[in-house]
């Protein structure tokens, strides 16, 4: 079972850096996973990705065909709030922030999205969940009052329960992102960038709003905010595939078939 595809986010690491040192490094990093990930595939009968991108990638460099997807499994909560019921305007990112991908984003997030969402939106409250958020995204939030900045939260289900909207703006990085099939499974509405929702089918144009700018990220949150019934049905069918695809008895039949097949 593959995680992570680590040559994709070190590759992603590499192409962003400015810095020629940290280049040079990242792509020493880059090189030395490119070799040795499709050699440890080939080691094996069979090996399994969370995601079809995952899977078709590692085929591609390894030039295999034993790479198969087969989706992680979530708990799927039985009851959630209504979307109506929860605070008006409010937007969710969760991550720790230890990790470079979630650093990033949480520092994309606060310094660009975020403030072309206020501008139409002066009202809205962004809520920054995870450990270790950095120090430059708290002396951000010292100085605008729509960031919430909440750190390590004991039951993080109470914030995908309460929020409107969750945001998963990412540009490095890889595999599945968990927490966005959480969100879904709270009956949240999503916003993402195409890194942000990668290899993840309950999240499509029916379900979720998704962009590749700063302005089709704010733009595509304002939206949701000012229709929520909009907003309530795409997380409403968003749920609804992340129990078909993603619910652990789904997950479960789909792995036992995949292993009779292979006896």
């Amino acid at each position: 079972r593959e995680h992570d595809v680590n040559i994709r986010p070190w590759l992603r690491v590499y192409k962003s850096e400015k810095n020629p040192f940290k280049k040079f490094l990242y792509y020493l990093e880059y090189n030395r996973w490119m070799r040795y990930e499709p050699e440890i595939i080939k080691q094996f009968d069979s090996v399994l990705t969370f995601t079809e991108t995952d899977s078709q990638f590692l085929n591609d460099v390894a030039r295999v065909n034993h790479v198969h997807c087969h989706p992680r499994g979530i708990e799927v909560p039985e009851a959630i709030s209504p979307y109506a019921s929860r605070e008006p305007l409010s937007l969710l990112f969760v991550g720790v922030y230890n990790h470079v991908a979630n650093r990033d984003s949480v520092l994309w997030l606060c310094s660009e999205i975020f403030p072309e969402i206020q501008k139409r939106s002066p009202q809205a409250t962004l809520y920054v969940v995870g450990k270790h958020p950095p120090d430059e995204v708290v002396e951000m939030a010292s100085h605008n009052p729509g960031i919430k900045v909440m750190g390590f939260v004991p039951a993080i289900e109470e914030y995908y329960n309460r929020m409107q909207v969750f945001i998963s703006p990412v540009r490095l990085g890889g595999g599945i992102k968990t927490k966005v099939l959480h969100a879904q499974s709270y009956g949240m509405a999503i916003v993402a960038n195409s890194i942000g929702c990668e290899g993840i089918t309950s999240v499509n144009p029916s379900t979720a709003i998704i962009s590749d700018t700063v302005e089709g990220l704010a733009d595509g949150v304002v939206a949701l905010f000012n229709n929520p019934q909009q907003a309530a049905s795409m997380a409403e069918r968003g749920r609804e595939l992340v129990v078909q695809q993603y619910g652990w008895t789904s997950v479960i039949k789909n792995l036992e078939l995949f292993y009779q097949s292979k006896k």
